[in-house]
């Protein structure tokens, strides 16, 4: 989905060692990078990475970039030993960085996340503030729906190794969060705190309010206010 990809790329770079335990040193950097995501309607520029290795098993590198109003940086450290897993921790901060700008959401967040990652295991934890939102789906009550007598058959896929997947972030609502669609126009507050464990359900903990709307309905408008 990404097009329009352009930026400046430098590298020095040296490999010694053997195949089964190598060493790196050298470092990479990326500038003036710029991209688009149409099927989101973003537009990324300000662009920039480095990566660096000083021969030891460890590559450190950051990225910063610029969406909408706002920025977004991520550092991160990797052990470079496949036999334990390639160890990572990422950082994750942002300020108003947008997310979406299409017809039925423009959505950008501020996030602090930390990540880590090891073999196929992935520990996300942090919060995400969504400072401004204005939403507005879709009617799909008109939408052509498939028949109930319908069979779809497909060939056999491959099973690969699911990904296990451990979240506990709390998301949290600015005062410029809104919402327009199915007779309903208002803003939203409140906060969640998501947690997700592999082999277990999704659970969410927390209120979402209406904190000013209206809605129509039958020729009627209602009005409430928190």
């Amino acid at each position: 989905d990404v097009q329009d990809l352009n930026a400046e790329l430098t590298m020095n770079l040296n490999v010694d060692g053997t195949l089964a335990e190598p060493r790196y040193s050298g470092k990479a950097r990326l500038r003036n990078g710029r991209l688009r995501i149409p099927r989101l309607g973003l537009q990324l520029d300000k662009i920039s990475m480095s990566a660096r290795s000083e021969g030891s098993d460890k590559l450190s590198y950051e990225l910063a970039a610029h969406s909408g109003d706002g920025d977004l940086k991520v550092d991160g450290q990797t052990t470079l030993d496949s036999q334990a897993g390639w160890p990572t921790t990422i950082n994750i901060n942002g300020q108003a960085f947008e997310v979406a700008r299409i017809p039925e959401a423009r959505v950008a967040v501020s996030p602090e996340l930390q990540i880590k990652l090891q073999g196929r295991s992935i520990d996300v934890s942090g919060e995400v503030h969504v400072p401004f939102a204005r939403l507005q789906p879709k009617d799909v009550t008109r939408a052509a729906r498939v028949s109930e007598d319908v069979v779809i058959v497909g060939g056999e896929q491959d099973v690969e190794e699911k990904w296990q997947i451990t979240t506990r972030v709390r998301l949290t609502l600015g005062d410029r969060v809104s919402i327009y669609g199915f007779g309903f126009e208002g803003r939203l507050g409140g906060s969640l705190l998501l947690e997700d464990s592999p082999g277990q359900l999704t659970t969410a903990t927390g209120e979402i309010n209406v904190v000013e709307g209206r809605y129509t309905a039958y020729g009627q408008r209602l009005n409430c206010l928190l």
